[in-house]
């Protein structure tokens, strides 16, 4: 069954980076994610009503507030690099979690990287390569400064190597409390730091807040009931499945937002990089199994 809740989930959360990449155009990563959460409340607030307030323990409260400021740090990266990348690019970066994970594995606590694990490695390093593959022709190194020079990517591994804690951490709190109910709670406290970071931004100019909200109000909601799923899926799925398995079905998101990339966006190489991403999430899948 958590293969069914890791494939939703990854269709959602494609759709979700497509809507914010259009969303992006007309407002800046913090009004993005903010709105997002907010339209996405009324949604799980409906299955947080319907399934009850479960009793919460001190390590719950404990768990959340040390997911908070990296899931809020990551979010806004990940955004931010759409903002300022092609989504057929820069999301493709994402599945570089897995191999963050062997690499602090490796350096922090001594574990060994398998053979399967260093093909992994290679297949993930080869794919992002070929993202830039087109500018090989003016020297082997070019795609990796390219990589270097890019911004969006500079962020987005940000947001990989931020996601490859919280998903653990994510898990921990769906166990002490139910995946019903977190999602609500989780994002009732995350609106609230982003209500005071958007106002902060806005400096008193509430107006142009609105203005911005009102300009493409149905999107925001889209966007609200996307992210709603997504996150409720991810709370289902993980429950029952390894981080590691599940999150590796849940970075199949990546081809849905590169598909999207190249249709919706008429983004250039569409074909190049929809074969890259398929290469870097071989290369993630086999870090996975190896683990």
């Amino acid at each position: 069954m958590w293969i069914s809740f890791g494939l939703a989930c990854a269709l959602l959360i494609g759709t979700s980076d497509a809507i914010a990449k259009k969303l992006l155009a007309r407002a800046d990563e913090a009004t993005v994610a903010w709105a997002k959460v907010l339209f996405s409340l009324p949604w799980l607030l409906l299955v947080f009503l319907n399934a009850g307030l479960p009793a919460l323990s001190w390590e719950f409260w404990k768990v959340t507030g040390m997911m908070i400021p990296l899931e809020l740090t990551a979010y806004l990266c990940a955004l931010k690099s759409m903002k300022k990348g092609l989504l057929s690019l820069v999301i493709p970066f994402q599945a570089f979690t897995p191999l963050l994970t062997v690499a602090t594995g490796w350096l922090f606590l001594g574990e060994a990287v398998t053979m399967a694990g260093f093909i992994g490695v290679v297949a993930v390093t080869v794919g992002a390569y070929a993202l830039h593959a087109e500018l090989a022709v003016h020297g082997p190194l070019e795609p990796v400064r390219a990589m270097l020079k890019n911004e969006g990517i500079r962020l987005m591994m940000i947001t990989a190597a931020l996601y490859s804690i919280t998903s653990v951490l994510s898990k921990r709190a769906v166990l002490l409390s139910s995946p019903e109910s977190f999602p609500f709670i989780y994002l009732s406290l995350d609106a609230l730091i982003l209500c005071a970071l958007v106002a902060a931004r806005a400096k008193g100019d509430l107006r142009r807040l609105g203005g911005q909200l009102r300009a493409q109000l149905p999107l925001y909601m889209l966007a609200g009931l996307v992210m709603s799923g997504a996150f409720l899926m991810h709370c289902l799925g993980i429950r029952e499945a390894p981080v590691a398995y599940f999150i590796a079905i849940k970075r199949l998101s990546l081809l849905v937002s590169v598909l999207y990339g190249g249709l919706l966006y008429r983004e250039p190489a569409f074909r190049q990089r929809m074969a890259a991403t398929a290469v870097m999430l071989a290369g993630a899948a086999i870090i996975t199994l190896a683990a």
